[in-house]
């Protein structure tokens, strides 16, 4: 299985890798470690955090985001 690094999500997100980690700690994916502890995201990962960016970008509240 393909796993990407928080800089690769963030140059494919054209985001901060901070803004991956926040969105991380706030609970928005659940990626898991790869070798020595490092975070490792997956396709659907990527995915799911585009779609974060995209209603981030449309104005939903980050609340709103959460309970979904």
């Amino acid at each position: 299985m393909t796993s990407f690094t928080t800089a690769e999500v963030a140059r494919i997100l054209e985001l901060p890798a901070a803004r991956i980690r926040s969105w991380v700690r706030a609970g928005f994916v659940a990626p898991s470690r790869g070798p020595g502890g490092r975070i490792a995201f997956s396709f659907q990962d990527l995915l799911v955090l585009r779609t974060t960016k995209d209603l981030l970008d449309a104005d939903v509240p980050p609340r709103r985001l959460r309970r979904l």
